[in-house]
């Protein structure tokens, strides 16, 4: 039986939620828009719809008292002046009142249709025509106050194709627009015209057959308005039946106030006995019906004010309830979007984290290999090497290694990286005394001791008692800094250190992991620095005297023979023997001679140049290459050895001891090219070392004997 086998976790990449998150943003934002864009649009439109109407009203406020002043003023003189004056001064002055008021509502509402100026031009002509008409003329007076009539229905009709009411697709609306428009330019008017015309025919008993044709013209004229007056009537209440009360008495009047003007025409005959009260009794009679158009007119206008009113209250309404639910799912989206964003940048960040550990890697792995293959004098240039790729690493200005002295009491800056344009400090910064800088020294050791890093955020906030450090590290542009102590053996020997010349906090998790393990590595590389120099030394060194051993020194030897056939550049030998050493160990012991020994390497390399290789050739014999030295040269070197160890006191476990050496001397000259070996030149200087002994001690032989 097979195990099933775990299904595996689909686990979506933070790009894929932040992409999909950033599409439903933009969707939801372009839904939004068309949404927001066509509610604001309706808005809008109601807005400017009711602006067309407050124009259509003032509009239609100038135009009635307009209409009934030709009326009164084409009665002419056969009315009586003492019923039509005042009456007609009325009218005049309502006209004025009227344009005063609509150019005062331009201004206020800064012309938002567009018709202040055409409004001025309409009033310039109205008060031009007051103050030149000879109104004693009434067809002159009828012509003129039609012809100012006219522009101020135009007028009316700009203000529903301006303010869009001609193109509302709302059908109430729209059919209550064109009510308004029949209402004013084919009703109204030809009704006003007709009370102008007919109260003047009236007024003239003879009868004028003129004005007759023109009075049956315009009355035809009224059954076709009627009829399309009735259709939109009809068709606002179909689609809005809540208009039926306001607008009830449309549908109803319409037709009876065109028949009323009929039935006056018929009621006052021009051909039969007419005086001046006939024709002001037909004039009050008409105006009464035109005034009940006008009726009908702020009906209407009041129905489509109160149903653009309406759409822009629902408009608003419906603003008002989807802002929150569109905020709702934006801030949803965006949450998501957000919690995309960061993700992705938790992921870029987890990507560049692993980039960089795995450039760390390499370089701990490069820089371990480097120090594997580095020997002990070549540790250096590894050292440097290691400095500066950790500089560039981390990003700092300079990147460096101190070393405290074998007594602990100074330090030396031993190796240092500076980035481009930063100035190197390495020279400064050499035998430090450690006792100046003792919060430092503090600091370092306690840190050595819990094995974190010591880091210094901002060198500016260090404490008082830090003083003298914050003074040296400011000397140098140092802002912030953080350091490792470096430790051979368990014991502290130095610090690696990242200065920065500009504000920066180590990060303790990653800087400080890090650093501890490029101080491990330096730690390492010293280590093994000191142990293959220990053991170079062991090799070479004599482990009593600490001179150079007898293997070592034929090695020199064999170079420097190589040197002399090259350069023929002379050097001598000089072998030196304690007189009575055998006696001197059997008397006082072996502790005493292996005092004595070493006293007297330390006079050999005292009274040597430092370049001269000095060594213990066995037991109680030393020897000594003296470079760049002839046989008289070494000889007079090799007396003031004698001299020297001859008044010499010996003090070893409390005794003072007085002793002699003899010695022998050869020059390389002496053998022969084809003879010439390492062993030959030793064994001719042990030979006179040996004729010195023979001799009485306490003496040098370098030459042959005559």
């Amino acid at each position: 039986m097979n195990a099933a086998k775990p299904r595996r976790r689909r686990v979506r990449r933070p790009g894929f939620i932040l992409g999909n998150g950033l599409i439903m943003l933009l969707l939801l934002a372009a839904v939004a828009y068309g949404y927001f864009g066509a509610v604001l649009q309706q808005a809008q439109q109601a807005q400017r719809g009711i602006q067309g109407l407050n124009h259509l009203e003032h509009i239609r406020a100038i135009i009635e008292p307009m209409q009934e002043s030709r009326g009164l003023l084409t009665m002419g003189q056969q009315a009586d002046p003492a019923l039509t004056g005042p009456r007609l001064a009325g009218r005049l002055a309502a006209v004025d009142q009227a344009f005063a008021l609509f150019l005062e509502y331009l201004a206020e509402e800064q012309d938002p249709l567009g018709l202040a100026q055409e409004s001025g031009v309409r009033l310039q002509e109205w008060r031009r025509l007051r103050t030149t008409q000879d109104y004693s003329a009434p067809e002159q007076v009828f012509a003129a106050f039609t012809a100012q009539i006219g522009p101020l229905l135009a007028l009316h009709r700009r203000a529903i194709t301006t303010s869009g009411l001609d193109l509302d697709p709302v059908a109430d609306t729209y059919n209550l627009v064109q009510i308004l428009d029949l209402l004013l330019e084919l009703a109204l008017e030809p009704n006003g015209q007709i009370r102008a015309l007919y109260a003047t025919l009236l007024s003239t008993p003879a009868g004028n057959q003129h004005l007759g044709d023109r009075i049956f013209g315009r009355a035809l004229l009224l059954d076709i308005v009627s009829t399309r007056l009735e259709h939109h009537a009809a068709m606002v209440l179909q689609a809005r039946p809540d208009l039926t009360g306001s607008l009830a008495e449309l549908s109803l009047t319409i037709r009876p106030t065109i028949v009323q003007i009929r039935d006056l025409l018929a009621a006052y005959s021009p051909t039969g006995a007419t005086t001046p009260a006939d024709a002001q009794n037909f004039f009050t009679a008409a105006t009464e019906v035109i005034t009940a158009g006008y009726q009908l007119y702020d009906n209407a206008l009041a129905a489509a004010r109160d149903s653009l009113e309406q759409r822009r209250a629902q408009a608003q309404t419906t603003l008002r309830r989807a802002v929150p639910l569109f905020l709702l799912l934006g801030l949803g989206t965006l949450a998501l979007v957000g919690w995309g964003l960061t993700a992705w940048r938790q992921h870029q960040r987890d990507t560049e984290d692993l980039h960089r550990q795995s450039r760390f890697q390499a370089l701990v792995a490069e820089t371990s290999t480097r120090f594997l293959q580095t020997g002990a004098g070549s540790i250096d240039g590894a050292i440097s090497e290691m400095l500066r790729a950790v500089g560039e690493f981390f990003a700092v200005d300079r990147a460096y290694l101190f070393r405290y002295t074998s007594d602990g009491q100074q330090l030396n800056n031993t190796h240092e990286w500076c980035a481009p344009g930063v100035p190197p400090q390495r020279e400064l910064l050499q035998e430090i005394p450690t006792a100046e800088f003792p919060w430092w020294q503090q600091r370092m050791r306690e840190q050595f001791q819990a094995g974190r890093i010591f880091s210094i955020p901002d060198v500016d906030q260090l404490p008082e008692e830090a003083a003298a450090e914050r003074k040296m590290l400011s000397e140098q542009g140092i802002r912030s800094l953080c350091t490792m102590p470096v430790a051979v053996n368990q014991q502290l020997v130095g610090f690696v250190g990242l200065d920065y010349l500009r504000l920066h906090a180590c990060d303790e998790e990653q800087t400080g992991h890090r650093l501890i393990m490029i101080a491990n590595l330096i730690s390492a590389g010293l280590e093994r620095e000191a142990l293959e120099r220990e053991l170079t030394v062991n090799a070479i060194t004599d482990g009593l005297t600490g001179l150079y051993n007898r293997r070592h020194f034929f090695t020199s030897l064999t170079t420097q023979i190589k040197e002399y056939r090259r350069t023929h550049k002379p050097f001598a030998l000089a072998i030196f023997d304690l007189d009575h050493f055998k006696e001197l160990n059997d008397t006082h012991g072996h502790l005493v001679g292996d005092c004595v020994l070493k006293e007297f390497a330390t006079l050999l390399r005292e009274g040597f140049r430092a370049f001269d290789i000095v060594a213990r050739y066995g037991g109680e014999e030393f020897i000594v290459m003296l470079i760049d030295s002839d046989r008289e040269a070494a000889a007079a070197i090799a007396q003031r050895m004698l001299d020297t160890t001859r008044r010499h006191h010996f003090e070893c476990h409390g005794e003072s001891l007085r002793i002699t050496i003899s010695g022998g001397v050869v020059d390389v000259t002496e053998i022969t090219a084809e003879k010439l070996t390492p062993e030959a030149l030793v064994d001719q200087a042990d030979q006179r070392l040996y004729q010195a002994k023979e001799a009485g001690r306490d003496q040098v032989i370098w030459q042959e004997a005559r």
